[in-house]
């Protein structure tokens, strides 16, 4: 227990492995983003993101979310040609959806909770987001921007 002070919450190590854009864009979010960018439930799920992205691509922005329903840990990033949902489910294999932007049909997204349906089923990805914010809020308008215009513009800040 600590007397003196707020805790500061559980991370995990950034790996030397991690690409580099990866890298910065944890390391420029703000501090609350950045801790729950590193939240240890995530870790697997940031390593197979890391794993899955081709060399030519490029990570322009990153949010740390939880399926509402599985409460599965993970990350929606953005590339300038893709939606990547990166989950660790409670049960099975860590997975990386890949969501070209125009698969997109229909995005609903809120500083709380992103509902986004896709592909010719149609499937759907719904997450919510721990720490909502201007961060949060960013990404999304990033995620919108994309969608419609078929890449993500410039990095969020």
């Amino acid at each position: 227990m600590k007397l003196f002070g707020r805790r500061r919450p559980a991370i995990f190590p950034i790996p030397g492995s991690l690409r580099a854009d990866l890298r910065t864009v944890i390391e420029s979010a703000p501090p609350e983003v950045a801790a729950l960018l590193r939240s240890p439930p995530g870790e697997p799920a940031m390593l197979q993101l890391n794993s899955f992205l081709s060399r030519d691509e490029t990570v322009s922005g990153l949010v740390y979310c939880i399926d509402p329903v599985t409460g599965a840990d993970g990350y929606l990033a953005l590339t300038e040609r893709r939606l990547l949902y990166a989950r660790r489910p409670e049960t099975g294999e860590t997975e990386v959806i890949a969501i070209a932007f125009d698969q997109i049909s229909e995005i609903y997204f809120r500083s709380s909770l992103a509902r986004i349906e896709f592909g010719p089923g149609p499937n759907v990805v719904t997450v919510g987001f721990p720490h909502g914010g201007r961060y949060t809020r960013r990404f999304g308008e990033q995620l919108d921007a994309a969608a419609r215009a078929g890449n993500p513009g410039p990095p969020i800040q």
